[in-house]
């Protein structure tokens, strides 16, 4: 009887073992071999929807929003990057801003094809001793692409890629080791999926040779200061969440500082959520369409500017 229950007692704790084993309970993750997974995961997707804020401290300089002191963007984009000659993208986007002046607000609605863009201003408000005033009807303009893009910023097409190219370069990225594991952290449930929560940092000596290369396939098209974007994405640590079944990127955190050409001291918070991947997205053109013109949106006649 005693060797019974005893060989009954072996047999159980087999049983809850292998349970526990073929579950990944008690198995250690190696959090390089995730990171890794994920780039290549990643670097196959043709669709997917993703939200963030960025909020910015500091002189943020920028053209349009020039002389605020504090930015936060929010936005929700669903992206189609099954033919990307033939990109499609859709975005909302909540622009707050703090300066001398007061408050300045701006929301918008983008939705971008291969041969125009479309939008509509959702949202608006401007310090009031600007000299002119700015409107929102909630109607819809679109703005015809165009390679050089001039001042019509609304209707730039950068025209980079080719299909052959952006194959390239998910090539390229599928390939290279970006990510560095420095912390692991408990798994979470994030966007309704369960992830590995891994803390990393960036290899430059990676980032500058996937630059680099990236620089090779545009053929020098895409006019970017090489050795500022691989010395600022290069500074930080990465809070990533990969989901546990495709290593899919869910979400992204990061926060720091830097400084900018102006030599101005600019602190940031990003975060970025992912989901609904490879699921077909519903991007049309709008109705009700007409062409933009500046006078749409400025209050005041142009000549008075």
């Amino acid at each position: 009887m005693f060797q019974n229950n005893m060989k009954n007692l072996y047999i159980t704790i087999s049983v809850i073992l292998l349970t526990l084993i073929l579950s990944g309970c008690g198995v250690k993750t190696d959090p390089g071999f995730v990171l890794d997974q994920m780039e290549i995961s990643m670097s196959t997707i043709e669709q997917m929807e993703f939200s963030g804020e960025f909020s910015l401290t500091g002189d943020t300089n920028q053209v349009i929003l020039e002389d605020l002191s504090d930015l936060t963007v929010r936005l929700d984009s669903k992206i189609d990057l099954a033919d990307f000659e033939n990109l499609k993208y859709l975005i909302n986007f909540l622009v707050d801003g703090a300066g001398a002046d007061g408050v300045t607000r701006l929301g918008a609605e983008v939705r971008s094809f291969a041969d125009y863009n479309y939008f509509r201003v959702t949202d608006i408000s401007m310090p009031l001793n600007l000299p002119f005033s700015l409107t929102t009807d909630d109607n819809w303009y679109k703005v015809k692409k165009s390679v050089s893009n001039g001042n019509n910023v609304l209707g730039v097409d950068p025209g980079l890629f080719t299909n052959k190219e952006f194959n390239q370069i998910r090539q390229l990225f599928r390939d290279s080791k970006f990510f560095v594991p420095y912390k692991i952290l408990p798994d979470a449930t994030v966007n309704s999926m369960r992830s590995y929560h891994i803390i990393a940092t960036i290899d430059q000596e990676v980032l500058d040779r996937f630059i680099y290369q990236l620089d090779i396939i545009a053929d020098g098209k895409l006019g970017i200061d090489k050795s500022f974007i691989s010395q600022l994405l290069s500074s930080y640590q990465y809070n990533l969440w990969i989901t546990r079944e495709e290593y899919k990127l869910t979400k992204l955190m990061v926060n720091g500082s830097y400084v900018d050409r102006d030599n101005n001291d600019i602190g940031f918070e990003a975060e970025v959520n992912l989901t609904h991947f490879d699921i077909p997205m519903d991007i049309t053109r709008p109705s009700n369409v007409q062409d933009f013109s500046l006078d749409h949106l400025f209050g005041l006649p142009l000549g008075s500017l």
